[in-house]
Formats: C-alpha cells, sequence, structure tokens
C-alpha cells in the first residue's frame, strides 16, 4: 500500500511538472517521503537508527544559524536594487478575498503561513519572504535549511521558520512549518501544528473558490489578514539550483542576475501587497515609487 501511494503521488509531481513546464510554479502536496531502491532502505534504516540514538536531529535537517553576511543581505537589499527589478520575473499569484481583517497580537494585521520544510516551493519562496518581512521588522532564530533530497528539486536550500520569531510594530507573522525535510516510515517527520485560527484559515481558503479543488491544502500557502491569500511558488526553485545560500545572498544585490530577479521581484510583490494592508505603512518601506506602482494593481484588484 505505501508503495503504491508513492507511486501515484511520484506520477503526480511528474505531470505537475510537465503541465506547468520549466518556468512555471506550483505547489507541494502533503505526501510520503519518496525512498525507493536500495540505496533508501538503507537511509531509512539509518534513520531507524538515528531516531533512537539522537531523536532530536530527526526532527530538521537544518544547516545551522543563518550566517551573519547572508543575514545582511537579505535584510539590507539596496533600494535601488528593488527599484531596478521592480516586479522581476515572478508571477503574482495574490488572489483577492474581501474578508475582515484578521489580526494578531496587539491588533496588528495577521499574515499566516503554512508551508513544511521537505516542499521546493515553499523552500524558494522563503527567500523573498525572509526579503520582505524584514522591511517591516526583524526575524530572530532563523535556521539554514533546505528541500528534502528525494522530491522535486532535491536540497534547494533555504531557511526554515521552525523556532523562529518575527517583531514587527506593523505586522504580525505567524509561520507553521508542518513537517520536517526529514522521511521516517514512509513519511515527513511532523514538526508543528496549526493553532485553530490557522486551521480555520487554512481550510477555508486554500481551498475553492479561492484556489482550484486540485489545490486544495496544498503548500505554500500565505494569508495576508484575511485581504489576499498566496499560493504556490512565484518562481521555479530551479532558479536556486546548484547554489548555496551564500551564493543566493551575493546575488540579491545584482539586478541583472537571475536570482535577483525572480526572489527580490517576489518580494517586491509580497511587500507591496503587506503595504496595502497597512495601508502604507511604514511610508519609508511603502511610498517608495517601485512599490507604489506595484501596489496600485493590488489596491484595484481589492476592491
Amino acid at each position: 500500500m505505501a508503495k503504491r501511494r508513492r507511486a501515484e503521488q511520484s506520477k503526480r509531481d511528474s505531470q505537475d511538472a510537465k503541465k506547468v513546464g520549466p518556468a512555471g510554479a506550483r505547489r507541494s502536496r502533503p505526501s510520503a517521503a519518496v525512498l525507493v531502491g536500495g540505496g533508501a532502505l538503507l537511509i531509512v534504516a539509518i534513520m531507524v537508527v538515528a531516531k533512537v540514538v539522537i531523536p532530536h536531529t530527526l526532527q530538521s535537517a537544518s544547516a545551522g544559524p543563518v550566517p551573519p553576511a547572508v543575514q545582511h543581505a537579505v535584510e539590507s537589499v539596496p533600494p535601488s536594487v528593488a527599484a531596478a527589478i521592480g516586479p522581476g520575473t515572478a508571477r503574482g499569484l495574490f488572489t483577492p478575498i474581501g474578508a475582515g481583517t484578521l489580526r494578531g497580537q496587539g491588533g496588528l494585521p495577521r499574515i499566516v503561513y503554512v508551508g513544511s520544510e521537505y516542499c521546493p516551493y515553499c523552500a524558494a519562496m522563503r527567500w523573498p519572504m525572509v526579503v520582505a518581512l524584514s522591511r517591516f521588522g526583524r526575524f530572530e532564530g532563523l535556521q539554514l535549511s533546505h528541500s528534502a533530497i528525494d522530491d522535486q528539486f532535491p536540497g534547494t536550500p533555504t531557511f526554515t521558520f521552525h523556532r523562529s520569531s518575527y517583531q514587527s510594530a506593523y505586522v504580525a507573522f505567524t509561520p507553521v512549518e508542518k513537517e520536517s525535510n526529514v522521511g521516517a516510515n514512509g513519511r515527513y517527520v511532523p514538526l508543528e501544528s496549526l493553532d485553530p485560527v490557522e486551521s480555520e484559515v487554512f481550510s477555508t481558503y486554500d481551498a475553492p473558490p479561492f484556489v482550484p479543488a486540485t489545490d486544495a491544502l496544498a503548500i505554500p500557502f500565505i494569508d495576508f489578514a484575511n485581504r489576499f491569500i498566496f499560493s504556490g511558488a512565484s518562481f521555479s526553485p530551479d532558479v536556486l539550483k546548484g547554489l548555496s545560500p551564500a551564493q543566493i545572498a551575493a546575488r540579491l544585490s545584482d539586478p541583472g542576475s537571475e536570482v535577483a530577479r525572480a526572489v527580490i521581484g517576489s518580494a517586491n510583490d509580497i511587500t507591496a501587497v503587506i503595504c496595502v494592508v497597512t495601508a502604507d505603512a511604514p511610508s519609508s518601506v511603502c511610498r517608495d515609487p517601485a512599490i507604489q506602482l506595484i501596489e496600485r494593481r493590488f489596491s484595484t484588484a481589492s476592491h
């Protein structure tokens, strides 16, 4: 039965990849870890032993804290670079939903993210999310990570929001990493659970009519204060293929690089949507002409 489920998931992934094409973006379905062949059986055996000997490290295969140079690069993208890129090559996948504003701690507009560490599309989207959210606040405790090595776009370098925190005077950001990037017993190891509000948002808006029925409850999913939802990845994880986190970070300041056009373009889109939600606060971010140009498109769509 497990083998059949894995084969079916692999077939769906292959069909989705062919349907979207190399430049497209799609979402990850909750799925079993794809482990096939004798070498994979050995990996499973090692995981079982590791679970007994070092259970904590099984939960999340992180590469450790974010190096200062990488953190500085994502938190301090020069405004001239952001302006030169604008929306870049990012695909806008935002849908206005017109519900009452969802608020979090301190009454701030609440942004809910639902993803998993194994998911390569989540891995790609964390880069622009960290860039954009760093314009409104500051992360603490971010860790470097990567998508699963047994999925499409294996080992896509990224961050993980697991055990991180975020402080902002403008928005409340509540991320949920549902599953690890490590497999055990044919599944990815659970990490975090949705609270009641997050669960209601996820089940209500990551479903028809807001997303196609075939994408219901797929990830990554972001709810921007019940004003907009975002589903999928705005660029292919293939953009990051073969690069280290340091190499990706270094390319963010080069408006001519494919990485910057995808990541910063997506970050600018996310920034503009957040500015709609915060009523253009702070003005130092939201009144930037490049952001204003993008924001006008989202403001029109939300009315």
